[in-house]
């Protein structure tokens, strides 16, 4: 009997959808995109690593393996629009209920979880941002929050973002840590910070005096839900150029959109779906 040639391949995809008890979001998204392309005889799942991995077993010489990429990359696409659709279409129904403002600043918890879907001038699509941990960074309390092979420190007390690793090297050192809040949470609320961004690999330095100004309250819709928010606007002091522009939905413990302008234009980055642990 002449056994099928098989090769395993290591496949890093995200997916949107929905999270599950059983499951971590990237595993839930990487599953809902595997189904759309579950029709090619010679590409067998072996299986969905926590990560959001797909481990396939390709046969007959790879037959199928270029279709299968071009299938994948495809329902990539076609889900990151569908995400776009949805946000622009109006929904009924009651918005998350949540304590009155001011809101104090959130707990993460080890396991805690948030899929999100980008598209602007640099491309499009998903990634899950996950509490894996916690850490001392340059003496402060911090959480760690991974996605791919990339960790981020964020002060327990205020969120305020320390640090990138990638791959065990530091990329990126804000001193001081850059603070994207001030709590408790308030419309109208204000605070600045002089911020001196490293760029550690290309040996580079550059320093920000950053305002943020609370301008309001809206409900807005995202794929994870329609979510009660107060938007957030941050810009440089010295220029008065627009930095990013942040719904903060208190329900998810986290940002649900957010809006920063680029070289080339305008990215978007919304909540797809996320897991309180």
């Amino acid at each position: 009997m002449v056994r099928p040639l098989v090769r395993p391949l290591a496949v890093f995809l995200l997916f949107a959808g929905c999270g599950s008890l059983s499951n971590t979001l990237a595993q839930d998204l990487a599953w809902e995109r595997w189904k759309k392309c579950d029709h090619f005889n010679n590409v067998v799942l072996q299986r969905i690593e926590l990560d959001g991995r797909i481990w396939v077993e390709t046969r007959n010489g790879n037959a199928d393996l270029a279709p299968w990429q071009a299938c994948m990359q495809q329902a990539a696409a076609e889900q990151a629009s569908k995400n776009r659709a949805a946000a622009a279409t109006p929904v009924a129904g009651p918005v998350t209920p949540e304590l009155s403002l001011p809101w104090v600043a959130p707990v993460w918890t080890v396991g805690s979880e948030w899929a999100y879907q980008y598209e602007g001038p640099d491309g499009k699509g998903t990634y899950v941002l996950s509490v894996v941990g916690e850490a001392q960074r340059d003496g402060l309390k911090c959480y760690v929050v991974k996605s791919g092979n990339r960790e981020s420190y964020y002060t327990k007390d205020h969120l305020a973002w320390v640090t990138d690793i990638d791959d065990g090297a530091e990329v990126a050192h804000n001193t001081p840590p850059r603070p994207q809040y001030s709590w408790p949470l308030a419309v109208g609320k204000e605070w600045e910070q002089a911020v001196t961004q490293e760029n550690v690999r290309d040996r580079r330095t550059r320093e920000t005096i950053w305002t943020w100004v609370i301008e309001g309250e809206e409900a807005i819709m995202v794929r994870a839900g329609t979510l009660r928010t107060v938007k957030i606007v941050a810009r440089n002091k010295k220029t008065g150029a627009l930095l990013y522009e942040m719904w903060y939905a208190p329900a998810a413990r986290s940002w649900a959109r957010l809006r920063e302008p680029l070289r080339g234009g305008m990215r978007e980055r919304e909540l797809i779906a996320y897991k309180i642990i």
